[in-house]
């Protein structure tokens, strides 16, 4: 078996000796990370070492800093091994689900996403948040992923060096994980998995306004090279509207707003790519790819600039600026509706009855 399970532990109950047990008896090796749980845990951790390899310090440092911990080990420790597995401590993943990413990530390699549906009666503390960071994450890495706060995740090891040097030590880490990738461009699988509360959820750790605001920051700073570009592009159509008829007369108002639209998009594209490539692509670890799908959705964004423009300033006669603000809200949301399409027509077959709610 080339594949470890990295299972981050912060107070954990009798479900993590259970989980461990089954997992040793799949043949897997287990690396549990005892994210400062105290003397008061010290019998679990003590019980789960004879199944699991259990490592830790004495202060609690979060999740993030927990799985960072564990990849270091691997990295260290365990180079014979090509990819590892992340599952949580709580029990919300089934050994059956956490076989598949295993066996996914040998097919796919990049990263794997065990996803929830979140479908049924879902605890709020788990809900809240999902679709917030669902719908910013889509907008800022132009990728629709049904379930970016997921623990169980599959990855290749040699991505150690790079998911170790990104930043984050409590649940922002995951997202900004993810917001890393896909501004790299890495390949994200997703593959459906069962959705597994226990008693409401109630080993999460998770803080719902805390921890929630945490990873919105950590969107918002990972998206700061595409702001940049965005108010670049601003910049230009305001200026090219207000310049252009001095520089010349050959344009009527109309073409004037035009051409300051296509242009200005086109040069905020072209800031968007060497800002995102100088920032990512120094990155250590995995190569920066290129994507071509990026490209389409943002030369597609700025035609549809250009046409609800024309449409609100043209034939309706609203002035410019409202327009401008509406024609960029209608159109975050729109973008945000097609590549979830996008996302359901590529996953339209991707079915399996073991991924019901439980």
């Amino acid at each position: 078996m080339d594949t470890i399970i990295l299972i981050p532990a912060y107070m954990p109950d009798e479900t993590l000796v259970g989980l461990a047990r089954e997992l040793r008896e799949k043949q897997f090796h287990i690396l549990i990370v005892n994210d400062g749980s105290g003397e008061a845990y010290a019998p679990i951790f003590e019980r789960v070492s004879e199944y699991a390899e259990v490592i830790g310090y004495e202060k609690n440092c979060g999740k993030g800093y927990a799985l960072k911990y564990g990849m270091q080990h691997i990295r260290n420790e365990h180079e014979d091994f090509r990819y590892f597995v992340t599952a949580d401590a709580d029990g919300q993943h089934a050994i059956k689900d956490i076989l598949r990413v295993s066996e996914k990530i040998h097919e796919t390699g990049g990263i794997v996403l065990g996803s929830r549906a979140f479908t049924g009666k879902i605890p709020l503390k788990s809900r809240m948040g999902n679709d917030l960071s669902r719908f910013t994450y889509a907008i800022a890495s132009s990728l629709y992923l049904q379930d970016n706060q997921t623990g169980l995740r599959g990855f290749e090891v040699s991505y150690c060096d790079w998911l170790c040097s990104i930043g984050g030590d409590h649940y922002d880490y995951e997202i900004n994980m993810l917001m890393h990738a896909g501004k790299r461009n890495i390949p994200i699988h997703e593959i459906p998995i069962r959705t597994i509360y226990s008693n409401g959820n109630k080993g999460s750790h998770f803080r719902p306004v805390a921890d929630t605001l945490r990873l919105q920051a950590k969107i918002l700073i990972a998206s700061i090279p595409s702001l940049a570009a965005f108010v670049c592009m601003l910049a230009a159509i305001f200026f090219l509207r207000h310049y252009l008829p001095l520089w010349t007369d050959v344009f009527s108002p109309n073409a004037v707003r035009d051409v300051a639209v296509v242009d200005g998009g086109v040069f905020g594209i072209l800031v968007s790519f060497l800002l995102n490539t100088c920032t990512y692509a120094m990155r250590a670890g995995v190569p920066f790819r290129l994507s071509w799908r990026k490209l389409l959705v943002s030369v597609i964004r700025v035609g549809a600039y250009q046409l609800l423009l024309r449409l609100l300033c043209g034939l309706l006669h609203f002035p410019f600026v409202p327009s401008l603000v509406l024609t960029i809200l209608l159109v975050l949301v729109v973008e945000f509706l097609l590549l979830k399409l996008i996302f359901l027509l590529q996953n339209r077959n991707n079915t399996d009855p073991r991924t019901r709610n439980l």
